[in-house]
């Protein structure tokens, strides 16, 4: 059963389009459909900032700044 759990988890990994959200104390991850936003905010200074969401190696949603002058 923990194989096919694996076999499971790592075709929603590398599919790119599912990701993962920890369920709590003791319970099983859930998976969910997964899209990349990105938005861009200008800075006070005139720069801007693109914020994105990125899928880390484990399924996890990252949020990421990139400063643009």
């Amino acid at each position: 059963m923990a194989s096919i759990k694996k076999i499971i988890r790592q075709a929603l990994r590398r599919s790119g389009e599912f990701c993962v959200t920890n369920a709590g104390d003791g319970e099983e991850p859930l998976w969910r459909p997964w899209k990349a936003t990105v938005t861009s905010v200008e800075e006070p200074s005139g720069g801007r900032v693109i914020h994105t969401q990125l899928l880390s190696t484990t399924g996890v949603p990252v949020n990421v700044a990139i400063p643009r002058p």
